[in-house]
């Protein structure tokens, strides 16, 4: 346990590092596809609203949640200016991901789903290991139960060196198959 702190406290000042040489703060465009989802969103509207990186957009796209969702939804965009609120009719997680593309400003997006929430620091770190030649950045994410707590990985470290035809099929994937982000991770696709 203490190897992974050290290991996480290191991770985190590398981060800063890198941080601090960009010049330009990239927009990354923060999509939220939320269906019945009430009781854990304002969980995950905070931890959104709360990021270090400031230079996000929120898109909260609502695919007619029959709970108060929709409630949640206005109020924050009330109170964020980042925060854009889609009104859809229930056409299910991909047409509210592709809501959230069509209408996104970022050169980056990052998928949460409604009932899941981030690290106030997720969205800097993961840009902090951003370079030119990134185009997809999968992290490793926590499953958080009453009982315990743990996390996973999608991929181990000698699938990390994918081929240019292996990429492609990993970027559709990300848009065509809802596998990865049913698992509650977050996706970033540049």
């Amino acid at each position: 346990m203490e190897y992974a702190y050290k290991h996480y406290s290191a991770f985190e000042k590398d981060c800063t590092i890198v941080m601090e040489r960009k010049k330009v703060l990239e927009k990354v465009s923060i999509i939220v596809p939320i269906y019945n989802v009430g009781v854990f969103l304002e969980q995950c509207i905070q931890s959104l609203v709360n990021q270090t990186y400031q230079n996000i957009e929120i898109i909260l796209v609502n695919d007619e949640s029959p709970d108060h969702s929709l409630e949640i939804c206005r109020k924050w965009e009330k109170l964020d200016s980042r925060i854009i609120v889609i009104d859809q009719k229930n056409q299910g997680v991909s047409v509210a991901r592709n809501q959230g593309i069509q209408r996104c400003s970022g050169q980056w997006i990052c998928f949460v789903d409604g009932d899941d929430w981030l690290e106030e620091t997720a969205v800097e770190n993961m840009m902090a290991l951003v370079t030119e030649d990134t185009d997809v950045l999968i992290t490793d994410y926590y499953i958080d139960t009453p009982t315990r707590c743990w996390k996973e990985s999608f991929f181990t470290l000698e699938d990390h060196d994918f081929k240019p035809t292996e990429k492609i099929e990993l970027i559709k994937n990300c848009f065509l198959k809802t596998s990865f982000s049913n698992k509650g991770a977050v996706t970033m696709v540049g």
